[in-house]
């Protein structure tokens, strides 16, 4: 029997899995990360995108069944299965988590704030574009100020937890952002449903 623990750290792995799979990008908004990962994820699981969508946010759990599928589909030796049942593979197989995380904050930047950050940091352009490519590493003294730019909350530590893996967006900005797109998306039958629910929350 899974506890809460292992069912979260199943979900990083999963995770970690569809980020090696897919060219380790975030693909353009949230909702088309999410999309391409459940995707992924039912046909390695051979089930409905929905289902594979509950369990990226963790909703429904992973049953013995699509483990031992899981392990078939993704050929992982019998090491790598146990690794990914009981441990955090992202950190057993040797990724950088703050580098990653680094990247991938640089990845959801807009564009014409690469200069607001240069200067926030006090560091150039140049160094923003090589922590992007790898050539070099940001130095751990500028968590802190990242942490605030971006928005992320203090519980989360840039050296440790995994946020590249992130389905859903984690700053207020971009939380806000996700939620106007999702009201943009709604055809007008449902938005008239959703209306007087929407106003009285928002109220």
């Amino acid at each position: 029997m899974q506890n809460s623990a292992q069912e979260c750290e199943l979900n990083l792995n999963v995770r970690y899995l569809l980020w090696q799979a897919q060219g380790q990008k975030v693909h353009g908004t949230w909702g088309d990360r999410l999309q391409a990962w459940s995707e992924l994820l039912a046909t390695w699981l051979v089930c409905s995108s929905g289902r594979a969508k509950q369990i990226l946010y963790g909703r429904e759990r992973l049953n013995q069944g699509d483990l031992t599928t899981l392990q078939k589909n993704l050929t992982m030796d019998d090491d790598r299965f146990m690794a990914f049942q009981n441990t955090r593979l992202c950190q057993v197989e040797g990724c950088s988590i703050w580098q990653e995380n680094i990247v991938f904050l640089l990845t959801t930047l807009q564009h014409g704030r690469y200069q607001e950050l240069a200067e926030y940091l006090k560091i150039d352009r140049a160094t923003l574009s090589k922590w992007k490519s790898k050539i070099t590493k940001a130095r751990s003294s500028h968590k802190e100020k990242l942490r605030i730019f971006f928005g992320i909350s203090p519980e989360i530590d840039l050296e440790q937890y995994p946020l590249f893996l992130s389905i859903e967006p984690f700053s207020i900005a971009e939380k806000k952002q996700h939620l106007k797109d999702k009201i943009d998306a709604l055809d007008e039958e449902v938005c008239t449903q959703l209306f007087p629910a929407l106003e009285k929350l928002l109220s």
